[in-house]
């Protein structure tokens, strides 16, 4: 849940109405949908492939994609469909890896992306073995089209443990 928790701190600071902010927390937690797909049904091969993973200086959607003909994006897009998902969610699940703005959801698309970041910067989701500082980096035209600043974000990351503390007490209740 970091990345939703992360999406929703960031709705705020970037001028989103704040009756929209749980908008902005289900599109951070079911964006990486296709993952808990793969997981559930085909344990045995995931498990395998996040393996190749830390060896690997391939992304998770390329290894997915060689290894199963699909990558997560894919099948959460389909699994959002099946279920009737608004269609700016359907786009936010499918689009989550790309690192530039999507035409006509700017902002949840770019917050989304931002948070999935700022949860792995702060230590939370897949490890990057090997992977480049490139992949941790906050894309410009996101922080642009979302109306955040670096410094916003690295804050909200920053902030992010703690956040998720308090989430994880709520849940509980």
């Amino acid at each position: 849940i970091a990345v939703a928790v992360a999406a929703k701190m960031m709705a705020k600071p970037a001028g989103v109405n704040r009756l929209l902010y749980e908008e902005y927390f289900i599109a951070g937690l079911l964006h990486d949908i296709g993952k808990v797909i793969f997981m559930t049904f085909f344990t045995e091969h995931y498990d395998k492939l996040l393996g190749v993973l830390q060896k690997s200086e391939k992304s998770l959607e390329v290894l997915e994609k060689e290894k199963t003909g699909l990558n997560h994006c894919e099948i959460g897009e389909y699994m959002a469909i099946q279920w009737k998902l608004p269609p700016i969610l359907q786009k936010i699940i499918k689009n989550h890896h790309i690192m530039t703005p999507i035409d006509g959801e700017e902002s949840q698309h770019g917050i989304t992306v931002l948070a999935d970041i700022a949860a792995h910067r702060a230590g939370f989701g897949e490890i990057f073995v090997g992977k480049s500082e490139d992949a941790l980096q906050y894309p410009s035209a996101l922080l642009e089209c979302t109306k955040l600043t670096k410094e916003q974000v690295l804050e909200i990351e920053e902030k992010l443990p703690e956040e998720l503390e308090k989430a994880k007490i709520l849940l509980t209740l």
